[in-house]
């Protein structure tokens, strides 16, 4: 880091990581496994040039006896904090129109890069720790469903169990299993947002045990500064994007008396790169607004949800620096309560129709799996730079585009390591693997990871297919289409929050013009 362009005292040094209190033994206990995993899983050569990075994991708590106590294993884990341009976004979107002639052999091998986009979520777009440790978990659960059909165990690290008699052969999380979120650093956006409530140092809980975590209920967080962005949704920044849109353009979905709001025409008072979804300075959501959806859904997703009993839900969310419980606990859940929600056909027990005006055939029974999820929120004693390392200057730098993501897989080597993506592209890089001839080609030698949406997706066909080639999913509309198929019951509740709820109305949807 160059201490020239930051402003401080001549000589003024601080620890990497703030000395703070944890909340209780099993917090530390997740904090001690996610950063094992990442020792295990990433290169060590990327780890001493990278000392200041963000980790995130899933991890599944099983209990085994009272001698031995609970058992705790990283199904997902998740490094980054990039993600790809709205300039490439929407040069995916134009693709298929460019023409292929009069092109030089340069010229060809980038086109062939780029047609690894001709079909949807091809990319991984967002490449924040969190983003990525969620979908290995997605990947994981669906390599243990692959092996629970076929009749194979899982090494160990399943957390599924299986009875293809039962319910339409449906999947549960086996008896005893818990799962637990981590992440090194606070969620970007709404946790960053150090505004509006009184806040307290963490107080460290002894009477809880190794396998306990809080289980208090959360304190109802009265919405008094909607206007100031209290329970805002954020987007990334996007230093590529033009300079935002014409305020009277983009607010005519925000109903009139919220259209001068200062939350609704400045960013200037959003958490330092992040903006507001509709001025145009960014289109990915923010950590923060996504595990908050994802305790409103479930971990799992759309397509996994179809063959779940129930969805998959944090029992606890375990942070690591820049911390403070009640701005967690109202980033990640609390401002989605549907007590403050607009007018719920589905709370109303009404039929919801979809974007074709087909009648989902969602049960009150089956939509009642879904319910807001308030996880335990924890911070953590145990620091990510463990050796006490000191720098210069107040801002951490994450300077490495390159981000990682992996989950235990049956079918790879005992010594897989974690996929390596470059986030500003949201392809595989070949790292520090790659020879001299792939380094120096390796923009136009672009892979996709086998946890973007479209392998996930594939993935998923392969489980559920009965028999012959199930069809690519090639567009956003088809995959929506898919999704309605076979997952009416999740789309019914994820229209509900993202048409229905007084924050979340304003989710930059992208399959608003499906492609």
């Amino acid at each position: 880091m160059d201490s020239t362009l930051q402003n401080h005292k001549i000589g003024s040094v601080r620890h990497a990581e703030k000395r703070r209190t944890g909340t209780c033994q099993f917090a530390d206990r997740v904090a001690l496994v996610s950063i094992q995993a990442y020792k295990e899983r990433i290169p060590e050569k990327w780890r001493r040039e990278n000392k200041q990075i963000c980790l995130a994991t899933i991890v599944a708590h099983s209990y085994v006896n009272e001698e031995a106590g609970g058992k705790l294993q990283v199904l997902g884990l998740g490094v980054g904090t990039k993600f790809v341009s709205d300039e490439i976004i929407e040069a995916d979107r134009n693709l298929l129109s460019q023409g292929k002639n009069n092109e030089n052999n340069a010229d060809k091998l980038e086109r062939e890069a780029k047609e690894c986009c001709n079909y949807y979520g091809m990319r991984i777009r967002d490449s924040h720790a969190e983003v990525l440790a969620r979908r290995a978990f997605r990947r994981k659960l669906t390599l243990e469903m692959k092996y629970l059909i076929a009749g194979k165990s899982s090494s160990g690290s399943g957390i599924l169990q299986y009875d293809a008699l039962a319910k339409c052969g449906k999947f549960s999380l086996a008896d005893g299993v818990t799962v637990h979120m981590y992440t090194s650093s606070t969620p970007c956006g709404n946790s960053c947002l150090k505004k509006f409530v009184k806040m307290s140092k963490e107080k460290f809980n002894d009477c809880l045990g190794a396998d306990e975590w809080p289980k208090e209920a959360h304190v109802p967080i009265a919405a008094h500064s909607l206007h100031l962005g209290h329970f805002a949704l954020l987007v990334k920044k996007d230093c590529t994007s033009n300079q935002g849109s014409n305020l009277d353009d983009v607010l005519d979905h925000i109903p009139r008396k919220q259209r001068k709001w200062l939350a609704n025409v400045s960013d200037d008072w959003c958490p330092p790169g992040t903006t507001v979804p509709h001025l145009g300075k960014g289109s990915i959501h923010t950590c923060s607004d996504k595990i908050c959806r994802w305790n409103y859904l479930g971990l799992q997703g759309s397509l996994l949800s179809s063959l779940l009993e129930r969805p998959i839900y944090m029992h606890s969310l375990t942070v690591g620096r820049k911390f403070t419980k009640v701005i967690a606990q109202r980033a990640v859940c609390c401002r989605a309560s549907c007590s403050d929600a607009k007018s719920s056909k589905r709370k109303r027990g009404k039929a919801e129709d979809d974007d074709d005006g087909n009648v989902s055939e969602g049960t009150s029974e089956e939509l009642s799996v879904y319910e807001l999820n308030h996880p335990a929120i924890c911070g953590t004693a145990v620091y990510l730079d463990d050796a006490g390392d000191k720098t210069v200057g107040q801002d951490v730098r994450f300077l490495s585009a390159l981000c990682w993501i992996w989950c235990p897989d049956n079918d790879a080597d005992e010594r897989y390591n974690a996929e390596c993506i470059d986030g500003e592209t949201g392809f595989v890089h070949p790292c520090i693997e790659a020879d001299a001839h792939q380094q120096k080609n390796w923009k136009y030698i672009q892979k996709s990871s086998s946890s973007c949406t479209y392998e996930l997706t594939a993935q998923f066909l392969d489980l559920v297919r009965s028999h012959g080639e199930a069809e690519t999913i090639q567009t956003l509309d088809q995959l929506r289409s898919l999704k309605r198929a076979v997952s009416s019951n999740h789309e019914t509740v994820k229209d509900d929050l993202l048409q229905n709820h007084r924050v979340f109305y304003q989710w930059n949807r992208r399959d608003k013009n499906c492609n």
